[in-house]
């Protein structure tokens, strides 16, 4: 008897207590003795869209069973999705059909399924629910439709948050203000002292902090920011048109076939995640055309094969307007390069009248020649883009009207002179360099100069160069361009790092870094920080 008082209290506590993923329940008659027939809500955050949140209603008959949910019909339930916040999730990155909501989160879906079916075409996400249990040979099912819409921020214009970098720069001086007041009348910063080279690092590592923090909270915007939304609800997956994107098939045919299909329509081409060797040189290459996007995953690779060609380029746009490409990586092949002389071979190829074109949220990597190449061009616009690890430049910009480069990095340039992170610099005299913005960017570890300006062989002018991060080499070398103002270059920060002596063997020596802040914008020219050289011939 005792046993069974005691099985029946341990039944009656669970069927008080809610279930883990239970909102709430609501009892619709009432049992002496056993649990309540109920409908309980539940709700579970999509965890491959965030920001989409489904609430479902489903009916718990009453008795005994209830708490080891034996009692449960799977046909008696209802759905309801809801946008609950920003939505950052690509639906076009998303499967065409697949179970939003595994087994394992809740036992309520292994008696029913609910699929995520994107549309694209609307920009909606439509929820289908079907439950295991047949009714007159079919299975109960309930639609739930989200629009995904834009979230507004929460915060009213008049009342956004202090910038980190203010944040992050009156802390800076608190900290070395209270440093100097401990210092009393001792010459606490003395090169010959221990305490000199501890304050140094001191000072060193706390500017470090200053100059890698970001602007403000929202300064750096995501790639994609930039990039102009399709105009067209047309899309074309690469692997529809035979893309095998395993690394070793040759991939070119089947991307520039969905390239071809979605031509002057104002559509979009997918490139799922994958590596998708290309054939980079002459006729075979491809080439983007006008009124269109192509659009890489996250983990997308576009590689070249190897070759022994002087001139390259991944992907070419060239006579081309209003084209985007967004996201994914292009990798070369100067690891396997099979020449050893010529320095053209090019991530994307931007040239021959070519007008309105984002990059945006693109890595170029490995190239034989230069990341980005830009000739013939105007209104071209650069965003959070990577150059890395390439031979000659990150971007090297020979006649434009118009190139705006934002919150790029551009890094470990070497291999071929100039190795500059961008180059500007005309090959000709028809050549014209005008109307260009570099800023938000960081130079990184190059081999030649951060930024180089060279006009010896046509003209460059209109140039603004502010709030950019060098490291490594020289941040700036201008020659030969009297038209580049130099007040139009301010506001930009460099990183050096300067030895420490060693004094003996038992001495602490750590190298420390030096950081140099050019003059705010508006301040006038700052010589300390470019280096300006007019080349010309002395008279004889």
């Amino acid at each position: 008897m005792r046993l069974i008082l005691m099985g029946a209290a341990l039944l009656l506590a669970m069927s008080s207590a809610a279930r883990a993923d239970d909102v709430a329940c609501v009892s619709t008659t009432f049992n002496l003795l056993s649990p309540n027939d109920k409908v309980c809500m539940s709700d579970f955050d999509d965890p491959k869209v965030p920001g989409v949140t489904c609430f479902i209603s489903q009916a718990r008959k009453g008795g005994w069973g209830q708490p080891l949910g034996l009692n449960e019909d799977p046909s008696n339930f209802s759905v309801s999705c809801r946008q609950l916040g920003p939505v950052t999730a690509d639906l076009a990155m998303l499967p065409k059909r697949e179970e939003a909501f595994s087994e394992k989160t809740s036992i309520f879906f292994k008696k029913t399924r609910i699929y995520r079916i994107p549309d694209v075409k609307r920009n909606t996400i439509i929820y289908l629910a079907v439950s295991s249990k047949l009714i007159d040979g079919s299975p109960a099912n309930a639609v739930s439709v989200v629009p995904i819409m834009p979230w507004p921020s929460p915060l009213a214009e008049d009342a956004q948050p202090p910038a980190i970098g203010a944040v992050k720069s009156s802390r800076l001086s608190a900290r070395l203000a209270a440093y100097e007041s401990r210092a009393g009348h001792e010459d606490m910063t003395a090169p010959g002292t221990d305490r000199g080279r501890m304050a140094r690092g001191l000072v060193a590592s706390l500017l470090l902090a200053a100059v890698f923090a970001p602007a403000s909270a929202s300064a750096e915007p995501s790639p994609a920011a930039c990039a102009p939304a399709p105009s067209s609800a047309l899309l074309v997956n690469v692997r529809d048109k035979g893309a095998m994107g395993d690394g070793q098939n040759d991939d070119t045919a089947a991307i520039q076939a969905a390239i071809d299909a979605v031509a002057g329509s104002g559509g979009k081409v997918l490139v799922p995640s994958g590596t998708y060797m290309v054939d980079a040189v002459g006729k075979d290459r491809i080439r983007l055309r006008s009124d269109m996007t192509l659009r890489l995953a996250r983990d997308a690779v576009i590689k070249a094969i190897p070759t022994g060609s002087k001139k390259y380029a991944v992907l070419s746009i060239s006579g081309a307007s209003n084209v985007t490409v967004v996201g994914g990586t292009l990798e070369g092949e100067r690891d396997r390069h099979q020449g050893k002389i010529g320095e053209a071979g090019m991530g994307i190829r931007i040239d021959h009248g070519a007008d309105t074109v984002t990059i945006s949220g693109v890595t170029a990597r490995k190239m034989w020649g230069d990341g980005f190449y830009v000739q013939d061009a105007k209104d071209v616009r650069f965003c959070g883009v990577v150059a890395d690890g390439n031979r000659r430049q990150g971007l090297s910009i020979v006649d434009a009207d118009g190139v705006t480069v934002t919150d790029s990095v551009f890094k470990n340039t070497r291999g071929t002179r100039p190795s500059a992170g961008i180059d500007l610099e005309p090959d000709e005299p028809a050549h014209k360099i005008t109307n260009i913005r570099i800023e938000g960017s960081k130079f990184l570890d190059n081999a030649g100069s951060g930024i180089q300006i060279a006009g010896k062989r046509g003209r460059v002018a209109k140039v603004e160069i502010a709030r950019n991060t060098f490291r490594g080499n020289r941040p700036l070398l201008v020659e030969d361009a009297p038209a580049v103002q130099a007040a139009a270059i301010c506001d930009n920060r460099q990183v050096a790092h300067e030895s420490a002596a060693t004094e003996g063997l038992n001495a602490f020596a750590d190298p420390v870094a030096l950081v140099m802040h050019q003059n705010d914008c508006g301040e006038g020219r700052d010589p300390r920080f470019e280096v300006n050289r007019d080349k010309r011939k002395r008279p004889k």
